[in-house]
């Protein structure tokens, strides 16, 4: 198969502090481990343990430059590219799977110095690698390249320097029988294994990304500007053009991926005014447009696709900047066009950009590049730290990997995953699935009031390998803990990240994130009748609440949204009276004279007489005041019937 290499963003060169080398247990404290969390379940995750380090000792003089390449060969020894080392050179530095050097090779520029970026390294077969790298000069003005071709213990077996100014260099890719390609001056170029000059043909654009098929017969180049996106593929063995595509996707077009059936781009596509994550499938064979997809993060943020890979079930995933750098944004998108899933990762507060995607064979999704949490040395200058994510084939955050400088990265066949970036080569080699503690955060209750008290224990956590050693809590409003178990009480209404960070006897580094959500303070039962303003619908009359007694004034009294519902009382006798508008209505007996009357039943008795009907307010009964039910109803339809 050949050894293809996707295009590549170089991370942003600075210089902090040396790293000192180090096991995991000093990687990051435990407010670097914070993960934004949109739902009220835990989500578990770790942080992998470093199994080696290399380089990194020094940013003067007499170290090897910034390391902005990292390749693996089929032996799964690594090899890096830097510059520049010594100030000036180009270096090429090698280890073995267990971070054993194996060699260092420098290549000196005809003139000038090596750039700290730009440069980039790809396996070739025998274990050799093919360099390709950028450097210039002010006296005389140059901007040139080097190809060079190393062999598996670090000689050179040729090197190119094309005696042309070049601006523009795509990315290189070398076949499965050591043809390298590289376009630069709007032309790809095809070497031999020996380095000869088999042919080159025009692109038709700059600023280049390249992919080469798994069966090594077809080669595309993608790029874009002003608007345009161009894509143009190549038969690698003649150099023929197959077909090209020119449409206004949008700004740029930044990476290409190739599958059996499919030519797959991404860049910065445009809707409306808004710049977003966008991936245009083209027909391998035609380059028939099928689909394009667009992702972006939600509001009215831009993103911007920057590195692609292909997925082992089908489709891509793409690594995308947020809002212009501000965060990294990922989505998995298969072979129909259909998002998978969309992650974000926002951890600082400088501009995050990812500068690499890969996926390993079971379909974890790895992202890399500057990220937070950040570091802060003894100056109180804060800077980026590399940082390594792997995430499921459903987008769940499996583990994070952090290291001192912004990084590229590389898997192993052993299965471990380099990082590599920053001054004198650094490379950072983590540990997947071994002895990798989980940890569980039970909590009761999430949710509820301020003040809050929350029942927090890490009993659930748990180590195949190895006993646990510590619990260390970061509660989200500056509180910590050590303990497995722990109430603690939220003051103040807001959303806080409790984080529980479990470490093993070994070392090894497992955490879980629970958001707990605290709303506003209980209300305050301001006239003392046991309700709270939140329900009481006068806090303050202690006569007015739900469940109190409804009088005849013109207030709704038990609050159920009815002012003095089906109220009556008792007069003249057997009359009965009616609440309206807050005072009693007239009688429904009234007074008369003798024993016949309406209200006398018949008794031979003047019942208005005896209920004091005629000498008094007729209306005003002097009985208790009713909630008219089903026999209330009744009484007042016979009276008025035998009236």
């Amino acid at each position: 198969m050949p050894f293809n290499k996707l295009a590549i963003s170089p991370p942003s060169t600075f210089l902090p502090p040396a790293p000192a080398r180090c096991g995991a247990g000093a990687l990051a404290a435990i407010a670097a481990l914070v993960v934004l969390a949109t739902t009220a379940s835990a989500h578990a995750s770790i942080i992998l343990p470093v199994h080696w380090t290399g380089g990194g000792a020094s940013a003067g003089v007499e170290g090897i430059g910034n390391a902005t390449d990292m390749v693996v060969d089929a032996s799964g020894n690594l090899a890096i590219v830097s510059g520049s080392a010594h100030l000036r050179d180009l270096a090429v530095t090698s280890y073995d799977p267990a971070g054993v050097l194996r060699w260092q090779t420098t290549l000196r520029p005809e003139s000038g110095t090596y750039a700290t970026l730009f440069n980039e390294i790809v396996a070739a077969p025998g274990g050799d690698v093919v360099v390709v790298g950028y450097f210039s000069s002010s006296q005389p003005q140059l901007a040139r390249i080097t190809l060079a071709r190393l062999a598996s213990d670090g000689t050179v077996r040729w090197r190119i320097d094309p005696n042309l100014t070049v601006r523009d260099i795509g990315s290189l890719v070398v076949d499965d029988q050591g043809n390298a390609y590289l376009p630069f001056l709007s032309t790809l170029h095809k070497y031999s294994p020996t380095g000869d000059l088999l042919w080159e043909r025009p692109t038709g654009s700059r600023e280049y990304a390249t992919a080469l098929s798994s069966d090594s017969t077809l080669i595309v180049v993608a790029a874009g500007g002003g608007g345009m996106w161009r894509t143009t593929a190549f038969d690698t063995a003649t150099g023929t053009q197959r077909w090209t595509v020119a449409a206004a996707e949008g700004t740029a077009a930044t990476d290409v991926a190739i599958d059996a059936t499919r030519v797959y781009v991404t860049g910065q596509g445009t809707v409306g005014l808004r710049g977003v994550l966008s991936v245009v499938a083209y027909d391998r064979a035609t380059g028939a447009r099928l689909w394009r997809t667009d992702s972006a993060p939600a509001g009215t943020d831009p993103a911007t696709g920057l590195h692609i890979a292909l997925a082992p079930s089908g489709g891509v995933v793409v690594a995308a900047d947020g809002a212009g750098g501000g965060y990294w944004w990922t989505a998995a998108i298969d072979a129909t066009g259909a998002i998978r899933w969309q992650a974000r990762r926002d951890r600082a507060t400088n501009a995050e950009v990812p500068t690499d995607v890969m996926v390993l064979p079971d379909g974890t999704a790895v992202v890399t590049g500057a990220s937070g949490p950040e570091i802060q040395d003894g100056l109180g200058n804060t800077y980026l730290r590399g940082v390594t994510v792997g995430y499921s084939p459903t987008g769940t955050l499996l583990w994070e990997a952090l290291s001192t400088l912004p990084t590229r990265a590389t898997a192993l066949h052993n299965g471990d995953v380099c990082a590599t970036g920053g001054y004198d080569a650094l490379i950072t080699c983590f540990r997947l699935g071994v002895g990798i503690p989980t940890a569980a955060i039970a909590a009761t209750p999430i949710t509820g009031d301020a003040p809050l008290t929350v029942d927090l224990s890490g009993q659930g956590s748990t180590s195949a390998t190895a006993a646990l050693a510590s619990w260390a809590w970061t509660l989200g409003d500056g509180a910590t803990a050590t303990t497995v178990q722990l109430a603690h009480t939220y003051a103040t209404p807001g959303t806080y990240d409790v984080v529980l960070e479990v470490t093993d006897t070994l070392g090894a580094i497992g955490f879980a994130v629970l958001p707990i959500v605290v709303t506003g303070s209980p209300s305050p039962d301001a006239d003392g009748d046991g309700v709270t303003a939140a329900t009481d619908c006068d806090d303050g009359d202690p006569a007015v609440h739900p469940g109190a007694v409804e009088t005849c004034d013109g207030v709704d009294n038990d609050c159920d949204g009815a002012v003095d519902r089906d109220l009556s009382q008792a007069c003249c006798g057997t009359g009965v009276a009616m609440c309206t508008a807050g005072a009693w209505g007239a009688c429904s007996i009234t007074c008369d004279a003798g024993t016949g009357g309406a209200g006398d039943a018949g008794s031979g008795v003047d019942a208005e007489q005896g209920a004091g009907c005629c000498s008094g307010a007729p209306a005003a009964g002097g009985g208790p005041a009713l909630v008219l039910g089903v026999l209330g109803l009744a009484l007042i339809t016979r009276q008025r019937r035998r009236r």
